[in-house]
Parts: structure tokens; sequence; C-alpha cells
């Protein structure tokens, strides 16, 4: 039988215990059996909630307890309450309907909102016929540069924004010491400390620490941690337990690794783990040195990338061989502008189509 009596979720997550006694009622009223309504006042309760859901149809949440990770869950309306007159709201999920309201607007436009979101997952609006199972698989992208300010960041975070416009799921991760990535997000915020030690001693809790660290800037990506990473305690052990929590939950479709221009034990490690690596060098004769230094001990480093991508920013007219390059990123005034170049767009389409 087909699953059309299935009856909808609809979850209030809200701090304030006064606002949902005085709707509480009237919703259920409203709904007349068409939903089951579950209420959370607790934050903490709300984040392990995620852990065992399957889906929500309509989710009333509070703007205080919104975080960038619950746009990588299969929610397909979202109705935020705001406290101050909402302003655009960032960071869309294209498989859920936002709406930015007044929390405190009348009862009956409040009822109205949520009828007409519960309607519309009803109707089918923007649903799916069966519950989101997460990605088939996790690519991991390492990308590496034996040079250092090639452009292995610019690589990484352009190549993730190609992706997810792609309609894939991404997370980008800075993994060299000095967080490099950071300096290309409008976001000045930093990884929390208990990150290091959630991945250093892996928990049922440490997936859920993960998310909350993630911010939105055209892809997700991994905040980067204020001190270098030495200093944490963290390397390529945390990152694999970072990669293999992250292959089991199925959220992302694809990581992207920053792995910078140091070339150790660490990098080799993430290189292994691998599915596809990129080469990031530019037209430069000390540049072209270094690179062919890595590739007659490729070998040893158990290091074949699968592209080379030259950055033309800096440049002193060398010519490298065009048989084993993919394509060039051209010269830019800023790195803003260099996430855009329309060779990571054709990247992105290369390795998405191959791994399909």
């Amino acid at each position: 039988m087909a699953e059309e009596t299935r009856k909808k979720s609809l979850l209030i997550a809200c701090p304030n215990t006064d606002f949902i006694k005085t709707r509480e009622e009237k919703l259920l009223r409203m709904m007349d059996g068409r939903a089951e309504l579950r209420v959370i006042t607790d934050k903490h309760y709300f984040i392990d909630y995620f852990s065992e859901m399957d889906r929500v149809d309509v989710l009333i949440i509070d703007r205080s307890f919104y975080e960038p990770y619950l746009e990588a869950q299969d929610i397909r309306h979202m109705i935020v309450l705001n406290d101050e007159i909402p302003q655009a709201f960032e960071g869309e999920n294209e498989n859920t309907t936002h709406i930015n309201i007044m929390k405190y607007i009348s009862e009956e436009e409040f009822l109205e909102v949520v009828e007409k979101s519960l309607t519309a997952c009803e109707e089918g609006e923007g649903d799916l016929e069966e519950p989101v199972s997460g990605a088939d698989r996790l690519t991991v992208i390492a990308c590496y540069s034996p040079v250092g300010g090639a452009g292995v960041s610019t690589t990484a975070l352009g190549l993730g924004r190609k992706l997810t416009r792609l309609e894939e799921k991404v997370l980008i991760v800075g993994c060299d010491d000095m967080q490099s990535i950071g300096a290309l997000l409008e976001s000045r915020d930093n990884a929390d400390d208990e990150l290091a030690e959630a991945l250093k001693n892996p928990s049922e809790e440490t997936y859920w620490t993960i998310l909350k660290n993630i911010c939105l800037e055209g892809a997700s990506v991994l905040l980067p941690f204020e001190r270098p990473l030495y200093s944490l305690g963290v390397g390529a052990e945390e990152f694999i337990t970072l990669l293999n929590i992250l292959e089991k939950k199925r959220d992302f479709s694809y990581v992207i690794l920053d792995l910078g221009s140091h070339f150790g034990e660490d990098t080799a490690r993430l290189m292994q783990r691998a599915d596809v690596n990129i080469c990031v060098t530019e037209p430069v004769l000390t540049s072209l040195r270094k690179q062919e230094k890595v590739f007659m001990n490729r070998a040893a480093m158990d290091y074949n990338p699968d592209y080379i991508v030259s950055n033309q920013h800096h440049s002193d007219h060398m010519r490298l061989d065009s048989e084993y390059l993919f394509g060039t990123i051209a010269d830019y005034p800023t790195g803003a502008e260099a996430l855009d170049d329309p060779l990571l767009y054709s990247l992105a389409l290369e390795i998405s189509m191959k791994e399909e």
C-alpha cells in the first residue's frame, strides 16, 4: 500500500515556554491529526534530537536555536522566529523552504503561516516520494601544492562552491597547520577548541560538535582553528576520524581537504585517504623545480595527482607541459575573483561526472 497515510511531522524548537503554551492547543486543533507535533525547549536536547531523526516536514525554530548544521538535515519547511525585524536569511538549502517571521505576530497570522507550510507538504510541494537517505558515498578530494602561495586554498574553496552549485553537498576542511582557508572566508569566527578534543577522543557527540563548527560561504566550510594545529594536537589521525564519521553519516557527498604546501607524514596519509588528488602549481621556474622534485619522489610518497592546475597569478612566463595540465586559473586582482574562475567549474563537472 502506498505511504499516503503517513502523518507529517511538525517540530517546535523554542526556549520560550510561554510562547509555546499559548499556541500549542490551537496548533493541535488546526492540525486535527494531520501531523505529529513535538515540542523542544532545550537547545542541547534539540541538537541530540537530530542524531536520531529521519525527517522533519515543518520545523518552527527560534532564531537562537538556528545553527548552520541544520542545512544538511532533511527539513522540508523551516519557519524561523525572530525577535527583531528579520533580514535576508543566508545559507539556505535548496531542498528547504525558509520563512522568516516575527515571533510575536498575532496568533492568527502565526497559524496561517504554519497551515500554508503544512498544506504545501501534503500537496507535495518541494517534497520527495521517499525520505532522503543522504549521499550514496563520500568522495574525498585533496588539494596540495609543493609551493607556498600557489592558490591551494583558493582552489579548494572555489571548487567546493562550484560543486555546491551542481547540487552536491560539500564540506571544505583546512588541514594545514596555519589554517590558511580562514584568510579567504568572510566569517572571522574560529572553531571551538572542544572540536579538537572531540576529534582526538571521538564519541557519539563528535558528529554534532563538527556540525556546530561549520559556516556557510557558498559551500559548507569547517571553521578554522585560531591556534596552529600542532599546538592543538590535531593531525592526520584526527582528520581521518572526521572523514570516517562523515562517511558513516552520509550527509555530505564531497569533502575537500586543503592540505597546504608542507609535505610530511600527515600530508601523505591524507593524500592516500583521498579519492581524488589535485596538485596546484604556478608557471614560475622555482615552482616548476619544486614540482619536479615532488614528482621524482612520488612513488616513495605514494602520490600521483589526478589533476594538475596552474595558477597564473604568479608567473615568469614559464610554459608548463600541457599534456599533464588540466587547465589554468587566470590572473585576478583579488582572490575573491579567482574563486569564480571558469576552470574550477570545469573541474567540478569533470570530478562529479567521474564519481557518478
